[in-house]
């Protein structure tokens, strides 16, 4: 299992050769596996743990790490175990060559170079160039080629020496001499890049070639690497050909060649950059203008979508506020319909009051007359029994009494015709009551008993007179909150009767089994709610209630009452118990009372 390391100058374009290799198939190095170190933490710490800058080529030598860095090799490579072929790129790498060679012989180099002209149109494309810092830059290229060159020439089975300028354009064969040269068998030669190294600027080559023109050290190291490169660069072309300097040479206006100093090349540079800052910057403003610009036009676009929205809701409001008033005005003609019904039904309710008024006043006329005839027959009678001696006498009064009789029978037939029609006519005081267009109708002052009726339903699911019941649904009224409910009924004669009440729904079963009625404080007997039904070996269960359902018990009035049922349950129960959103307490909902007479 290989590990492939890629160092080379900071300038050089190194990145260029990992990421083929990562291409192929190398696996990037993991964390250490106790420490949790990075392969470039642990190259920048032995850096400062033994004070090497970087940037000084004095520096440049390679390192013997301590017993602790070399533990934190291992633990870096124990971290890696089983993945493959891997490896990574650094720089710093320079410094611990020899370290990692004797670390492992599984360990391989690609060492990447550039020209002297390349690293210093990268130099001057990330910073300013002044002369001390190309300077600078020339002999760090120098001092560092120049280990590779020696660790390459030292350790040739091992290594690779690319040319970084033609890794994209030889990307498969780089990834091929990696897989053959140092036997990563893993690694794969067809190699697709997502990306090309960007084209260098014409004018920053120009310079770069002008400023490395006289640095003759760097040329010669750098036509000995090329010779020596297992990927050279334009397939290892003569390094001195005319990218060497675009020449340190311009011509004069006369077409004569002038030399052209470092510092003019540098001012040149210098303004150059500026220039170029500048068009960036305003390049940038434009890019800004053009984005405000979109985010304008975006913004618009998104108001007229909402002013497109607003307007829908200001026609859809407007056409309800139409049916509305549609809605409004056929309402203002129900009501006024409803009115006249309520009017012309108040005129009805007017003749019926005056009608039972004048039958009250016959009734009571006919109870005085039947009373006279009682004490002139008494009168008649006792006469005849004192002049019984007296045929023709008595003759005349068994007539007489023979005709008060005859009147009598007449007056009691037209006193229960009267009853009977002064009850009609409660029946009906007592519909318009319902309907919410007469008053309550008063018992009659002449005769008590008259003003009862004999029969009385009451439906739940219009307006009732009573306590604790919910409004009306569909099907009758639901009876809580509270456990008692009480209903009111009509006046009713003296008798015997059979109170029925229909019943669609409960809660529970137990509450139908458990309620209690009363009327008129006394304790009923209900029949209809199932109880307990045997079964063989003695088994017990109870039926199963089936609505709707019919509830009876017997009712005695010993008076003429106004009646009131008052109904118990047990409990109520809230639907929102058993997962429904209706929070109200229900106990047995019913849709009618009906009292007949027995």
């Amino acid at each position: 299992m290989p590990i492939i390391l890629v160092c080379g100058e900071r300038h050089s374009g190194y990145t260029r050769a990992r990421d083929v290799l990562r291409a192929a198939g190398l696996v990037d190095a993991k964390h250490s596996k106790r420490e949790d170190y990075s392969p470039e933490d642990l190259g920048r710490g032995i850096c400062e743990a033994y004070d090497i800058d970087p940037d000084d080529p004095a520096k440049l030598a390679q390192v013997e790490p301590g017993k602790v860095w070399q533990a934190l090799s291992i633990d870096l490579a124990l971290g890696n175990l089983g993945g493959g072929d891997w490896g990574w790129a650094d720089p710093n790498l320079v410094y611990m060559l020899d370290h990692w060679r004797d670390f492992d012989p599984q360990v391989k180099f690609v060492l990447v170079y550039s020209s002297p002209e390349e690293t210093i149109a990268r130099l001057i494309s990330d910073e300013e160039p002044t002369p001390e810092r190309i300077r600078a830059a020339l002999a760090l290229w120098e001092a560092y080629n120049g280990e590779l060159l020696r660790f390459y020439y030292a350790n040739k089975e091992r290594c690779l020496l690319v040319n970084s300028t033609v890794v994209d354009s030889n990307a498969t064969l780089l990834a091929g001499l990696a897989r053959d040269h140092l036997k990563a068998r893993k690694l794969t030669d067809t190699v697709d890049l997502s990306s090309v190294a960007p084209a260098p600027s014409p004018t920053t080559d120009l310079v770069a070639s002008w400023l490395a023109s006289d640095a003759e050290a760097a040329h010669l190291l750098f036509r000995e690497l090329e010779s020596t490169a297992d990927l050279p660069g334009r397939g290892g072309a003569d390094p001195d050909a005319p990218h060497r300097a675009l020449h340190n040479l311009v011509p004069a206006a006369d077409g004569a060649a002038q030399p052209v100093s470092r510092d003019s090349i540098l001012r040149v540079w210098s303004e150059f950059r500026d220039m170029r800052d500048r068009l960036e910057a305003s390049e940038r403003t434009a890019r800004a203008g053009r984005k405000e610009l979109f985010d304008i036009r975006q913004e618009k676009e998104l108001l007229l979508l909402h002013l497109a929205q607003l307007q829908a809701e200001i026609e859809e409001t407007y056409l309800g506020r139409q049916e509305r008033e549609d809605e409004l005005q056929a309402e203002r003609a129900t009501a006024a319909a409803r009115a006249d019904e309520i009017a012309a039904l108040g005129e009805q309710n007017r003749q019926a009051r005056d009608r039972v008024d004048e039958l009250e006043a016959q009734i009571e006329r006919a109870w005085a007359r039947v009373g006279e005839l009682e004490h002139e027959t008494d009168a008649l009678r006792r006469q005849s029994a004192m002049h019984a001696g007296g045929e023709d006498r008595a003759d005349d009064q068994g007539r007489r009494i023979k005709e008060l009789s005859t009147e009598n029978g007449l007056l009691v037939l037209q006193l229960q015709q009267l009853q009977e029609e002064l009850e009609t006519y409660f029946l009906k005081y007592q519909d318009l009551a319902a309907r919410g267009t007469a008053p309550e109708v008063p018992a009659p002052s002449g005769a008590p008993r008259l003003a009862a009726v004999g029969a009385a339903t009451v439906d739940l699911r219009g307006l009732v007179d009573g306590d604790n019941w919910h409004y009306a649904e569909v099907d009758g009224r639901w009876s809580g909150p509270g456990a008692v409910s009480t209903l009111k009924l009509p006046r009713l004669i003296a008798g015997c009767y059979r109170l029925e009440l229909d019943i669609v729904d409960s809660m529970s079963p137990s509450i139908l089994r458990g309620l209690e009625v009363r009327a008129g404080g006394r304790l009923l007997k209900l029949d209809g709610i199932a109880g307990r039904s045997w079964l063989p070996f003695g088994r017990k269960r109870k039926r199963k209630l089936k609505y709707p359902l019919t509830v009876t018990a017997t009712v005695t009035l010993p008076n003429d009452a106004d009646v009131v049922l008052e109904f118990k349950v047990p409990q109520t129960i809230s639907p929102s118990s058993r997962g429904s959103a209706d929070e109200r307490q229900l106990g047995f909902r019913m849709r009618q009372v009906t009292m007949s007479r027995q």
